[in-house]
């Protein structure tokens, strides 16, 4: 027997996943970084790369938990959300429409995830491909706790063209399809955007209300848009605990739900 979701199942799976992919604070000081044997507006490619990814190796998993808004064609609502994730392992999520009910909670592997639907009584699981016929956004397993973080850094790899204002750095590749904004008051990317050689839109992660939390800046509000797609998610986070000691991912799943494959309805 394969599962195809209802609609409802729909909303919770795509909000959970959602999660995976993206992400009011105090803000940082407003004067500008002189770092890296620079300043703004002087630093290299390099250099930028370099300040943004310092101190980003020390967090190795969190928990939190936070509001998630989804807004698309197929699927929207509100949800509270409770998140764990060890980085480059697993991710348990916790989804509930409030008044105190959870409804649904999400075990995602770097292959493979399993959605326990407590309303029916329910387990859906399969691959990440799987799944992705029905998110919002595009799913890159590989990418989900920087994402979520805010962490995310330019490839250093890549020949970056950098240019300026009285505030950011832009650093935008050769084919001129992405484009990273850089805070340098705080050495965080604030705004991702990906386009098309035509130059439309495709994909746009912001990255804002930044708050320190044992000496890290993070943002406290992540918003991931598709226009094309007219999809939107915006995520805040309530609170945040930094490498935390012990983290759970047991689903609690009963031992009379049914369990039952998740594929693509054709």
């Amino acid at each position: 027997m394969s599962y195809r979701l209802s609609s409802w199942q729909q909303l919770f799976l795509s909000a959970g996943l959602v999660v995976m992919l993206f992400m009011a604070g105090c803000s940082g000081s407003s004067e500008l970084a002189r770092e890296g044997g620079a300043e703004f507006p002087n630093h290299s490619a390099q250099q930028i790369h370099d300040l943004v990814a310092t101190g980003n190796d020390t967090l190795n998993a969190f928990s939190g938990n936070a509001r998630l808004s989804v807004d698309a064609p197929a699927q929207s609502g509100s949800f509270n959300t409770t998140i764990r994730q060890k980085r480059g392992d697993s991710l348990f999520v916790s989804i509930s429409p409030g008044f105190g009910m959870e409804a649904a909670r999400m075990l995602v592997t770097p292959d493979s995830f399993y959605v326990y639907d407590r309303v029916n009584s329910q387990l859906a699981y399969g691959t990440i491909s799987d799944a992705q016929a029905y998110l919002p956004v595009p799913l890159d397993v590989g990418d989900v706790f920087d994402n979520m973080l805010g962490l995310i850094t330019p490839d250093p790899s890549i020949s970056w063209q950098i240019d300026f204002d009285d505030d950011h750095y832009y650093l935008i590749d050769p084919d001129e399809n992405n484009m990273y904004t850089v805070d340098p008051s705080r050495w965080r990317v604030i705004e991702f955007e990906d386009r098309t050689d035509d130059g439309e839109l495709v994909e746009k992660r912001s990255f804002s209300d930044y708050t320190q939390i044992n000496g890290v800046e993070l943002p406290q509000r992540i918003e991931f848009e598709r226009p094309s797609e007219d999809a939107t998610a915006t995520f805040r986070y309530r609170d945040l605990e930094l490498n935390p000691a012990a983290l759970s991912f047991d689903l609690g799943v009963r031992d009379n739900v049914q369990r039952i494959p998740f594929r693509v309805r054709n």
